[in-house]
């Protein structure tokens, strides 16, 4: 370090260091601070001097960088890696895309895939570099699909039909329905899918998902129910179908008689009895307890004389129809008169 002393004829002793040339040298082996005093002697006097040096023994520069690591990520990102570096640096880079912000690594991901990057850092000591590798995965969209199909009710009853769900990345968030709530079926699976839904049936959430759930709705008239089912991931992507749910009125069934009046007399041999029977509407099943049904009529043939109770009973998809017919039936004997023969003179 470069010192001026004045006058002629004078000695220069350095505690610590030597004095040679207008220069005060010292042997620095690590970095810290370092006192020296410096005395000048002349023939009339001596003058001290002390003052502190500080030193920095510098190093060449030792990266680390972070290990290799796969991201998955919604979309385009960016992301920021810390780095390790000992000892004063001058200049400090990254590859491309990469570059270096406050000292850390920031790398732009704009697509999926795999992206190297590579550090150097330089001192007036020396350069080091280090490399790491980020593999990236990027969202894809989840999706939905399900059945409409026509249903046959008497009463309004509630109706639920099966939907499924698939994603590649594995994070379906939440599944919504415009119409109806959304039944966890139990039927296998798991996860932690959030199920709302909107309708007669309010909103309801259920927080167990499975691979098959299904949504319900109850009807309040007929006709046809668009439902949209609506499937959420947890990166905000999303999926819908729209199906049609058709309600259709059940048929019904019913026995038309007139009233029997009178009853049924034969003479000599007994003949068919039949009497006019309707069935009105579209029933599935006619069933009769004596006799059988022929153009509209029931008919049996007597065998006694007495009372016959004749039961008919007819099903329908709605409702069932019963009707007893009772008849009287007579069966009487022909009448023969036979006169006497004898002979005769007149």
């Amino acid at each position: 370090m470069p010192v001026n002393v004045t006058g002629k004829s004078f000695s220069v002793t350095v505690d610590g260091g030597t004095y040679a040339n207008g220069q005060v040298c010292f042997t620095a082996d690590t970095s810290g601070s370092y006192t020296l005093t410096m005395i000048a002697s002349g023939g009339c006097n001596e003058d001290t001097c002390t003052f502190t040096v500080p030193v920095v023994v510098q190093q060449a520069p030792v990266l680390a960088c972070p290990a290799d690591t796969s991201v998955f990520l919604c979309g385009p990102d960016t992301l920021t890696f810390d780095l390790g570096i000992t000892d004063l640096i001058d200049s400090l880079t990254a590859s491309a895309p990469a570059f270096i912000r406050n000292g850390q690594v920031v790398l732009p991901v704009d697509e999926p895939g795999t992206y190297n990057v590579t550090v150097t850092a330089i001192n007036e000591c020396g350069i080091d570099t280090c490399s790491f590798v980020v593999n990236a995965d990027f969202n894809s969209a989840p999706s939905i699909a399900a059945d409409g199909g026509e249903f046959v009710q008497c009463d309004f009853t509630e109706v639920c039909l099966p939907f499924s769900t698939f994603d590649p990345d594995n994070n379906i968030d939440s599944i919504t329905t415009s119409l109806g709530y959304i039944k966890d079926t139990g039927s296998g699976g798991g996860g932690n899918l959030k199920f709302a839904g909107a309708g007669p049936r309010g909103t309801r959430t259920d927080e167990s998902a499975r691979q098959q759930p299904q949504v319900c709705f109850t009807p309040d008239s007929y006709g046809e129910f668009p439902i949209t089912l609506t499937v959420y991931d947890a990166c905000g992507e999303t999926s819908d179908t729209t199906i049609v749910v058709s309600i259709l009125p059940g048929d019904t069934v019913a026995i038309v008689s007139p009233p029997i009046e009178t009853g049924f007399v034969f003479c000599g041999e007994p003949g068919q009895v039949c009497w006019p029977v309707g069935i009105a509407g579209n029933p599935t099943s006619v069933s009769v307890s004596f006799g059988e049904l022929v153009n509209g009529a029931l008919c049996f043939m007597p065998d006694t004389s007495g009372r016959y109770d004749v039961t008919i009973i007819a099903d329908a998809d709605c409702n069932s129809d019963t009707l007893t017919l009772s008849f009287d039936v007579r069966l009487a004997d022909s009448v023969q008169v036979s006169c006497p023969v004898t002979d005769t003179s007149v």
